[in-house]
C-alpha cells in the first residue's frame, strides 16, 4: 500500500503541466499504453483478439481500470480484488474473443 500510496500522490501533485514530474509521469503513461497496445495488436495479428478493437483506446481502458481499482483499494482495503480482477480479466477475455465467421 506505501508504494501504490507514493506513487499515487506522485501522480495527483504533478497533473498540472508546470508541475516537476508532469512530462515524465505523462511519459510513462504513453510508455505503458504503448506496450499493452502492442501486445494487444500482436495478439490480434495473431487471430488471438478481434481485429476490429482500436489497441490504444483498449490499453488505455485497462491501465484506467488498474489505476482506478489501487486508488479504491487504497480508499478501502476490503474490497475483494482477486474477484474484481477476476471479472474484468473474464470481461476482457470475451471482448477480445475473435468473432465466429459467418458462413452465409
Amino acid at each position: 500500500p506505501e508504494l501504490v500510496g507514493t506513487f499515487t500522490v506522485l501522480l495527483v501533485e504533478n497533473i498540472q503541466p508546470d508541475a516537476p514530474l508532469h512530462d515524465r509521469l505523462v511519459a510513462r503513461q504513453q510508455a505503458a499504453v504503448g506496450i499493452v497496445a502492442d501486445a494487444i495488436r500482436r495478439g490480434q495479428l495473431s487471430g488471438r483478439y478481434r481485429s476490429d478493437l482500436d489497441p490504444a483506446a483498449k490499453a488505455a481502458e485497462i491501465l484506467a481500470f488498474v489505476n482506478g481499482m489501487e486508488t479504491a483499494w487504497l480508499l478501502d482495503p476490503s474490497i475483494p480484488q482477486a474477484e474484481v480482477f477476476k471479472g474484468y480479466a473474464e470481461a476482457l477475455a470475451r471482448d477480445f474473443a475473435p468473432q465466429p465467421r459467418s458462413t452465409t
